[in-house]
């Protein structure tokens, strides 16, 4: 979310006691960058609301009124942040657990906008979640001695083309995991398996390397169904706790993957990416050529059809041609391409598996 870099004097090593009171309290590191952004977003807010009256236009009022709804959800996501932030600080029983926090909070305050959740257009709540549940749940707490449990595994699946390998890439390093990528369709079965030993084995020395940094590894497996050979569920079963490894596994067809290797013990943790709702389609119009007067005509046109939906690669491509052929009046080529050139790409048929197969694996 918007977390801003925290300063790394923050701790006190001689006094550990009155850290963690001061934690508590006065809500120190994250806790006091937390109430910052919402002090922050409280204020734009009320801005928000104070010019509102003044404003005529149809276009101007859903900006507005988008901004509204943007600002209350973050509010929303950052009290979650916070929350489990506290929660595992209140666990901490050693100063040098105390200061990795800090450290580990502060390499990820400080990654720049293209890396990490950065990457990441939308889908905040989901950001949230793997934040929560992954990031600080798992991966920082293994940099302490909190007890903790590390996933073997996390899945990615959902329509095609909206961002299933950018997402988990992007997880990665939010997590300041080391990462290594397997494209499974490239390979044979054998040569993947292989080459996930070869990943798996240096993932393991890299964590001993790296001693009290405690460096784990993401192995980034894209289009996993294409591996069947039972040897990948013995591996991923122990890969977390044998070689500080997880897997995030990708894919478009969730149903063609093992079954036992979408048990709990292995891949606790399931991510479906949806197409963009709108929402997150007004986020990508938006940084992708700004606030602009018929922006909202553009999301009703994207939206006409409720049987099928526009993905996050076919949006952009629209964007794109639109820029080319027409860069003057983004607006208009955007608009005179929307069904002609650039028809939504994601069926009702697609879009029914997908909802049921999320509901079905209980996923994020």
């Amino acid at each position: 979310m918007l977390i801003q870099p925290i300063s790394a004097t923050l701790i006190n090593p001689n006094n550990y006691q009155q850290n963690k009171k001061n934690y508590a309290k006065t809500n120190l590191t994250f806790g006091n960058t937390i109430q910052a952004n919402r002090t922050r977003l409280k204020n734009l807010l009320k801005e928000t609301l104070t010019n509102s009256s003044t404003i005529l236009s149809g276009d101007s009022q859903y900006i507005m009124l988008h901004k509204i709804i943007q600002y209350n959800k973050q509010l929303v996501y950052l009290e979650q942040e916070f929350n489990k932030l506290n929660e595992i600080l209140f666990k901490v029983k050693k100063e040098t657990d105390l200061a990795n926090i800090e450290k580990f909070l502060s390499k990820m305050t400080e990654l720049n906008k293209d890396r990490g959740f950065g990457r990441l257009i939308g889908y905040d709540d989901i950001k949230v979640l793997l934040t929560n549940n992954f990031i600080f749940d798992s991966m920082m707490k293994d940099k302490t001695s909190i007890a903790t449990k590390v996933p073997n595994a996390v899945l990615f699946f959902g329509p095609n083309s909206n961002g299933k390998s950018t997402f988990a890439i992007a997880l990665a390093e939010q997590s300041l995991a080391n990462l290594k990528i397997l494209d499974a369709a490239n390979h044979s079965e054998a040569e993947s398996i292989n080459i996930l030993k070869i990943f798996l084995q240096k993932s393991r020395q890299d964590y001993l390397l790296s001693g009290c940094e405690k460096q784990r590894t993401i192995i980034l497996i894209n289009e996993a169904e294409f591996i069947e050979n039972p040897e990948f569920e013995s591996i991923a079963s122990t890969c977390s706790e044998k070689y500080n490894a997880t897997l995030f596994l990708t894919t478009n067809h969730p149903e063609f993957i093992n079954k036992n290797l979408l048990d709990n013990q292995i891949t606790p943790i399931k991510v479906g990416i949806a197409p963009p709702d709108k929402d997150t389609a007004y986020a990508i119009l938006n940084k992708k050529i700004g606030t602009k007067d018929g922006i909202e005509e553009i999301i009703s046109l994207l939206f006409a059809n409720p049987n099928k939906r526009y993905s996050n690669g076919m949006i952009c491509k629209l964007i794109e041609h639109a820029l080319m052929d027409n860069s003057k009046d983004i607006v208009r080529g955007i608009k005179k391409n929307i069904n002609r050139d650039f028809s939504p790409n994601i069926t009702e048929e697609e879009m029914n598996l997908f909802n049921q197969y999320k509901t079905l694996l209980k996923a994020y």
